[in-house]
């Protein structure tokens, strides 16, 4: 799958780079005390999100990156981490 960048590059898919963000966005919001240490994502829950992304994903060839995004927001909202997907 392609990903078109908001430069109109389009770009191979890569799932890493929705998990560092992901984390990238869960590190933030506990620096800035909206959410403690102690409720850090687990594995588990980062894995049932990516899931949920990856399933909302299938069948595309190519996706606009603000798509995902918003898929990346609303799968991280139905799992629960509304504070990260704000961030995100």
């Amino acid at each position: 799958m392609k990903v078109i960048k908001r430069n109109d590059v389009e770009q191979d898919f890569n799932l890493d780079k929705i998990i560092n963000a992901i984390k990238k966005a869960e590190n933030s919001v506990i620096s800035q005390g909206l959410i403690l240490d102690k409720d850090r994502m687990t594995d588990e829950q980062l894995s049932k999100v990516i899931i949920t992304v990856k399933k909302k994903l299938e069948g595309f060839n190519s996706i606009g990156v603000e798509d995902i995004q918003d898929i990346v927001e609303s799968s991280l909202v139905r799992h629960n981490k509304y504070i990260i997907a704000k961030e995100y």
